[in-house]
């Protein structure tokens, strides 16, 4: 069964520590906690040095009826940086296609070398939620939405 550890805020050696000693197989890199260059850095760095090691993106964007989010370092990522304090009426389809083209293409032309990359979408209690349909709106090739 794989396991994968979060990197995030106070990183440490534990991710390295964890690869050494094989009791890790990935890692999802979370750029809230992490500034851009740093982050690119630190996946470049397990790509050459970790053959057959999972790494995965968080892209942490994040669409709530939340005010006065802590962003953290996202401000420094082109597909963040200009999409903070999101609301439901920012979430028509085209919009919705524009978020998520722009984090998968950070992705693969920053990030190279990802196990999978990963779409944001909205966050829902159950499918009779209202923000579910906008959630499904956002992947009209998978013939949910």
């Amino acid at each position: 069964m794989p396991l994968l550890a979060q990197c995030g805020y106070g990183r440490s050696d534990k991710i390295e520590q964890g690869i050494q000693a094989g009791t890790i197989t990935g890692v999802i890199l979370s750029p809230r906690d992490e500034r851009r260059e740093r982050l690119e850095s630190f996946c470049a760095d397990l790509q050459r040095d970790a053959a057959d090691f999972a790494v995965l993106f968080d892209p942490q964007f994040y669409a709530a009826p939340l005010t006065n989010a802590r962003d953290g370092n996202l401000s420094e990522y082109p597909y963040y940086a200009n999409n903070t304090g999101l609301s439901r009426n920012q979430f028509r389809p085209r919009q919705i296609q524009d978020y998520v083209r722009a984090v998968l293409d950070y992705q693969q032309q920053n990030l190279p070398g990802l196990a999978y990359l990963i779409s944001p979408s909205v966050a829902f209690d159950d499918f009779r939620d209202s923000w579910s349909q906008i959630a499904l709106r956002g992947c009209p090739k998978s013939g949910l939405g």
